[in-house]
């Protein structure tokens, strides 16, 4: 399972962390906030010197700098690598448009963290699942879980395919009459 982690700057640390434990477990994951060979990483200070002067800019004078670009082409990039997200609460508009946009391409989405009273949406009912941040270990099982699944699901035949292949047995070994009785009773069960 390849999973993308969204969440705000404000959680660097966590994601790290999570993402680490979910590589023990097998998966394959991108945090946003980790920069390798492979992965590019932007932060605000890139941009600007200190946090006040974002205040300067509004979302087009932003978008139109090359480095907010290459941050956006890198972010959709591993968004469409991964099967999965993972939006990491608390955490902001950007990382809920990344989970919207997973979920609108098929991707699973689950939410975790913490969830304060009296801040919720009815749009968390697009995602597979909401774990609280002690709910670790039961995030870990579904993502488990959802991955064999996938993997069942890729390898299952379809009815039609299994008719298919039944009637071409059924042909193959029309010759022999105990076969085809064999076959003629497996045909019936399955039907």
């Amino acid at each position: 399972m390849k999973i993308y982690m969204a969440s705000s700057w404000k959680n660097a640390e966590t994601v790290r962390l999570l993402a680490a434990a979910l590589e023990i477990e097998g998966f394959e994951v991108d945090a946003f906030c980790r920069a390798t060979d492979e992965r590019y990483s932007f932060h605000w200070s890139e941009f600007v010197d200190t946090e006040e002067k974002l205040q300067e800019y509004d979302a087009l004078s932003f978008l139109s700098d090359p480095r907010v670009q290459r941050a956006f082409n890198e972010d959709k990039r591993w968004l469409d690598w991964a099967d999965t997200v993972i939006l990491v609460m608390p955490c902001g508009r950007s990382s809920h448009l990344e989970a919207g946009y997973g979920v609108g391409q098929g991707k699973r989405l689950f939410i975790y963290g913490d969830f304060a009273k009296g801040e919720f949406d009815v749009m968390y009912g697009f995602a597979d699942h909401l774990f609280r941040t002690e709910e670790w270990s039961q995030l870990v099982e579904a993502l488990h879980r959802a991955e064999l699944m996938r993997a069942t699901d890729r390898d299952a035949i379809t009815p039609e395919e299994e008719r298919v292949g039944f009637e071409l047995a059924r042909k193959i070994i029309n010759r022999n009459s105990r076969l085809k009785e064999a076959l003629d009773q497996v045909m019936t069960a399955v039907d």
